[in-house]
C-alpha cells in the first residue's frame, strides 16, 4: 500500500503494450490487470493525480479489448478522482461524458445518463453552467430511450441548479417541458406543480408579462385546467394586477397549494413578491392583443379608414353580392305572330332592333274634334 508499489506495477503494464523485437503489438489483455492494481494502490495510498492515470490508462486497455462496460466504470471512477485532486471543470466533464459514450457502446445507455447526472452534480459548486448542460444532456438522453420515468430527477436538479445560478427564464423552460414529460407519462400532480412553478419562477425574476403569457399557454392543457393549481397561479396573477403588495403576502399565506411545491421553488414562494409590483401591474394591464396580421388590412395604415371608403366598399360588396341581372326581353313586333316557344330564330331576322313606342291604333289618344262629336251625340 504505496506509491511505490503502485509505480511498479504502473511499469509492468506498460511493459505488457510497449512493442519490442519480439512483441509486435500490444497485448491490452495483459496489461489491464497491472494498471488496475496500481490504480487500486494509488488510491489506497492518496495520491490521487496518480490514480486517476492509473483508471483512465485501465480505461484503455479494457476499451482495446472490448470491454466497454469495465471500460466505462474506471472513466467514472477517474472523473470523480479528478474532482477531488481540483482538476479543471472541463477535465472533469470529459471524464464523464466519454464514459457515457463507453456506456451507450456497451447498449446500457440509461447507465450512461446517469453517469452524466453524477457528473452534472459533481461540477455544481465548481460551474453552474456546465453542470446544467450535462444535466440537459442526461434529460435527453432519458428521452430518446424512452426512460422518461427516470429523468424525474434530472430535471429537478437541473431546475434548482438554473435557479442557483439566476438563469430564471431557462428554469422556466426546464419547468415546462418537465411538464410535458410528466403529461406524457400521466403524473398530473407533478405535471401542475411543474406548470405553477414556472409561473411562480417568472413572478419571482418580475417578468409578469411572461408569468401571464405561460398561463395563457398551459391554462387549456385537460389534467390542469380547473385543478388547484391552476387556480393558484391564477390568483397569484390577479393579485399583482392590482398592485397590492398585501393582496399578494395575504394570498400566498391562505393559499395551501403553494406549500406542496418542490423546495427549491417554495423557496421563491416565500419571498414574493420582489421588485416593483405597480409597475408589474400596469404590465399587466397594459397587454394588448396581438392579431394576426393576415387579419389586419390596414396594418401598415394606422388612422382609420374615411367615411368615403368605407361607403365605397360597401357599395362594390352590394354590387359583387347581387344576383346578374337578366337580359332585357325583345317583344317581337305588333302584328307578327309569335314565335313558338323553343324554336330558332331566322338568321335574315334583325332581332336587335328596337322595340316601337308607339302605342297600337286600338291604343291611341282621341283627338279633339272626335271629343266634340261624342258630346254633339250626348
Amino acid at each position: 500500500m504505496s506509491v511505490a508499489e503502485g509505480d511498479k506495477l504502473m511499469k509492468k503494464g506498460d511493459g505488457k503494450v510497449a512493442v519490442t523485437f519480439f512483441r509486435w503489438s500490444p497485448d491490452w489483455e495483459a496489461a489491464a490487470p497491472y494498471f488496475e492494481q496500481a490504480a487500486n494502490e494509488y488510491r489506497r495510498a492518496k495520491d490521487k493525480r496518480r490514480a486517476k492515470l492509473a483508471f483512465e490508462k485501465a480505461s484503455l486497455a479494457q476499451e482495446k479489448c472490448m470491454a466497454p462496460w469495465p471500460a466505462a466504470k474506471h472513466l467514472e471512477t477517474a472523473g470523480g478522482l479528478a474532482k477531488e485532486s481540483g482538476a479543471e471543470a472541463t477535465e472533469i466533464a470529459d471524464f464523464y461524458r466519454r464514459a457515457n459514450n463507453l456506456y451507450c457502446e456497451a447498449g446500457r445507455a440509461q447507465s450512461g445518463a446517469d453517469a452524466l447526472c453524477r457528473g452534472a452534480k459533481a461540477l455544481e459548486p465548481l460551474v453552474v453552467e456546465l453542470a446544467v448542460e450535462m444535466y440537459m444532456e442526461a434529460c435527453e438522453q432519458y428521452e430518446n430511450e424512452e426512460k422518461e420515468h427516470y429523468a424525474g430527477d434530472a430535471f429537478r436538479a437541473a431546475i434548482a441548479a438554473q435557479v442557483e445560478a439566476k438563469k430564471f427564464a431557462d428554469a422556466a423552460g426546464t419547468l415546462m417541458r418537465f411538464a410535458v414529460i410528466c403529461e406524457k407519462l400521466g403524473q398530473n400532480n407533478s405535471m401542475c406543480k411543474a406548470y405553477l412553478g414556472a409561473v411562480v419562477v417568472l413572478l419571482y425574476a418580475e417578468d409578469a408579462a411572461g408569468a401571464q403569457s405561460t398561463f395563457n399557454d398551459c391554462v387549456n392543457i385537460p389534467g390542469f385546467s380547473g385543478s388547484d393549481e391552476a387556480n393558484a397561479a391564477e390568483d397569484l396573477i390577479d393579485a399583482y394586477s392590482l398592485g397590492k403588495v398585501d393582496g399578494i403576502r395575504d394570498l400566498i399565506k391562505r393559499t395551501h397549494t403553494f406549500e406542496h411545491l418542490d423546495t427549491v421553488i417554495l423557496r421563491l414562494v416565500r419571498k414574493l413578491p420582489l421588485g416593483d409590483v405597480e409597475q408589474m401591474s400596469r404590465q399587466l394591464k397594459g397587454r394588448v392583443l396581438q392579431l394576426d396580421p393576415s387579419d389586419l388590412q390596414l396594418k401598415s395604415d394606422p388612422s382609420p379608414p374615411s367615411s368615403s371608403s368605407v361607403t365605397q366598399s360597401l357599395a362594390q360588396t352590394q354590387i359583387s353580392s347581387s344576383p346578374p341581372s337578366k337580359p332585357p326581353h325583345h317583344l317581337p313586333p305588333l302584328g307578327s305572330e309569335d314565335p313558338v316557344p323553343g324554336a330558332s330564330v331566322p338568321q335574315n331576322i334583325d332581332t336587335s332592333a328596337a322595340v316601337s313606342t308607339e302605342p297600337p291604333p286600338s291604343m291611341a289618344q282621341p283627338t279633339a274634334e272626335e271629343d266634340e262629336d261624342e258630346d254633339d251625340l250626348c
